[in-house]
């Protein structure tokens, strides 16, 4: 009877063959499916468009590359633009230390990192890389997760374990040529597959020198990895991919290369490494290192064509190649016929022109050639006629160009090609009809890259580490409003003309405790579509005036956006005031403001007092008067007259004075 380890390592053997034999036919399939056309399609757009039984017929290969012209122009019409983001959040209560935060205040703080991240990693270049992708061919991929390092060290006891020394959030360009997919799933989306496979080529060496891989000893190379002069990268050359037979030549040890296969299995939640030529698991891992959101796979798609027959979309390239192709061959026929007519033939009668030197003299020239002929051609010399270029070829191939153009969304105008445009109302018509396929085609990346936001900031909250991120002006406001504790001020001395200016840099604290939630990134509409400058600016004036006395409209947040609109973002953190001194003086005016009303009545009142005084005061002058002599009366009537000019002045310097108190509080408030 055999023991456990025995039936152990026989299972094991038993399942590295079935996932052996699942790898070789899920290639097989994407081979025979789509890896030849993603090479066919990917060649047109680098203009290897003649297949070799088509040379022969032509004496010129022209190549008029529309394939590279409608993924030029298309690209940045449907995704040039770094999307704007808002961060949703999936659930009413989220649990940081064990106290309830409000979701939509955490998620702030979320929606700031990944922000951060988006800039670290590229990710803007490499969403282009991948829309490219998807006009090229089928389908464009983004591999979503982290790399760990890892080092050795030797325990007191002598043990020798690894430690991680990072752990780096990665998200780039997947080439779909190395997924490799459930072939039983029909879904583009990857939402119907059980596994996927993550094809890798590496140097031997490399991959015996990972500390994540195992049973490497025995390890042969299935490849090479040579320098190629097109690409200027190393490419790969696989050898015999035989169990057993590894791939051998006479290169250097260096070039020795390994092909082989992460398998993501989603419905055991297992990871495994295998090498096709191998016989033992690389890596045999029992639970996911990180989870996923939206598919559960660290890949995501972005796709526009949905096929009903197969699991990859129609590929727009596939769509209007033949067209391309006729396009290359009318053009190579027109300037074929164009040197026949520009090589004159001259026949001339060998009696009356014997060959001589001074024949060959006459007929020099690269557009002159001549033929003797044996008869009398009337004139002893003529020229031998060709036939005429065919006046429908040129509008033939404007034709093609024109339907290559419309088929996947492309208008004259975008080309700068506006040809056979009699009216404004074709002109729109025209427009309107590209607008509709671009608005498609845009809201599918936006829809693709919300999914891989969403998916970065799941891997982002199990791996971030207490750390502190660098946030630009706008952030900085968001984040004094929502989340203030998590404000850290900086100090940066920056050059100036005259001198040095001493810049305030904020920064966030941030780690694993403090992202907890569930969210799903969103992109706002229309983001990701390109605007020119003046239309970019014009929309700003527009927003500015219509939101200038809105009072729901934030005016800080309003002239951030005028600055960033009219590219003066980069002058925000040395001409706006921070929003808390703003906030702070703003309270200690409506302080001020509460005392002077408090204090109005209390003025009022001893104004009103010391008029009363002056009045009586003025009352018994006047009666004073009244009962003075005779003899008094002229020496009393003077100052009775005095009296009253002193009471007028008096009252009108306290209205004055009151008035101006007044005029002061209005002023404040």
């Amino acid at each position: 009877m055999a023991n456990k380890k025995d039936k152990d390592a026989t299972d094991k053997n038993d399942l590295y063959n079935v996932w052996s034999a699942k790898i070789g036919m899920a290639q097989a399939y994407h081979d025979e499916n789509k890896g030849k056309e993603l090479l066919m399609y990917r060649e047109a757009y680098e203009g290897k468009q003649w297949l070799e039984d088509d040379k022969a017929s032509y004496n010129h290969e022209i190549v008029d590359n529309m394939v590279y012209m409608v993924v030029s122009t298309l690209g940045p019409a449907i995704g040039m633009s770094r999307p704007e983001t808002f961060v949703k959040p999936l659930t009413s209560k989220v649990l940081i230390d064990g106290q309830q935060v409000d979701p939509a205040i955490a998620a702030t703080r979320l929606k700031i990192l990944i922000d951060f991240l988006f800039k670290k990693l590229d990710l803007e270049v490499e969403f282009k890389k991948v829309i490219d992708d998807s006009l090229i061919a089928h389908d464009g991929c983004v591999y979503t997760g982290f790399d760990m390092e890892t080092f050795e060290v030797e325990t007191e006891s002598g043990l020798t374990v690894d430690l991680i020394e990072s752990e780096n959030i990665v998200c780039e360009r997947l080439d779909a040529d190395f997924l490799l997919r459930d072939p039983m799933a029909m879904d583009p989306d990857l939402k119907k597959d059980r596994w996927i496979a993550i094809k890798w080529q590496r140097q031997l060496q490399e991959v015996k020198d990972d500390k994540r891989f195992k049973n490497t000893s025995n390890l042969q190379p299935n490849g090479t990895v040579a320098f190629d002069k097109v690409t200027q990268k190393l490419k790969f050359s696989a050898g015999d991919m035989s169990v057993g037979q590894p791939h051998t030549n006479n290169s250097s040890k260096w070039a020795e290369a390994v092909e082989g296969y992460d398998i993501w299995d989603k419905k055991h939640q297992f990871l495994y490494t295998i090498v096709l030529t191998h016989d033992k698991f690389l890596r045999e891992e029992k639970e996911w290192p990180l989870e996923y959101t939206g598919n559960g796979f660290p890949v995501d798609v972005l796709w526009y064509n949905f096929n009903p027959l197969k699991q990859h979309a129609l590929a727009d390239t596939g769509l209007y190649l033949s067209k391309q192709r006729a396009l290359n061959f009318l053009e190579s026929l027109q300037i074929d016929h164009a040197d026949i007519q520009s090589n004159v033939k001259l026949l001339l009668d060998k009696k009356k022109f014997p060959p001589g030197q001074d024949v060959e003299k006459w007929a020099e020239g690269p557009a002159w050639s001549y033929i003797y002929t044996k008869g009398d051609t009337s004139t002893a010399a003529s020229l031998l006629s060709t036939a005429p270029g065919a006046g429908e070829l040129q509008n033939v191939i404007q034709n093609l160009k024109r339907d290559i153009l419309q088929q996947v969304g492309v208008d004259q105008f975008m080309v700068g090609n506006p040809e056979n445009v009699e009216t404004a109302q074709e002109a729109q018509q025209i427009s309107l009809g590209s607008t509709a396929k671009h608005s498609a085609r845009s809201r599918a990346v936006e829809r693709f890259e919300g999914k891989v936001l969403t998916k970065l900031a799941k891997v982002a909250q199990q791996v971030s580490e207490e750390s502190e991120i660098p946030l630009d002006p706008a952030q900085a406001s968001e984040l004094a409003l929502n989340n203030p504790d998590l404000l850290i001020d900086g100090q940066n001395s920056q050059q100036v003309e005259g001198g040095t200016l001493q810049e305030k840099l904020p920064f966030m604290k941030i780690d694993q405790d403090l992202l907890a939630g569930e969210y799903e990134f969103q992109i706002k509409v229309g983001s990701t579509r390109h605007l020119d400058e003046n239309t970019e600016k014009a929309d700003a004036m527009l927003l500015g005036n219509m939101a200038a006395d809105n009072p729901l409209i934030n005016r800080a947040e309003l002239t951030k956006v005028l600055f960033e609109k009219f590219g003066f973002g980069h002058l925000m953190g040395r001409l706006l005031r921070d929003p808390r001194e703003v906030a702070k003086e703003s309270q200690q005016n409506q302080q001020m403001q509460e005392q002077a009303r408090l204090a109005e009545p209390t003025m009022k009142t001893q104004t009103d007092l010391k008029k009363t005084m002056i009045k009586s005061q003025t009352d018994l002058q006047v009666a004073q008067v009244k009962g003075a002599t005779t003899a008094d009366a002229t020496d009393t009537k003077e100052k009775s007259d005095d009296a009253n000019r002193q009471n007028s002045l008096l009252m009108k310097v306290l209205d004055l004075t009151s008035s101006k108190g007044k005029e002061k509080n209005g002023s404040s408030k």
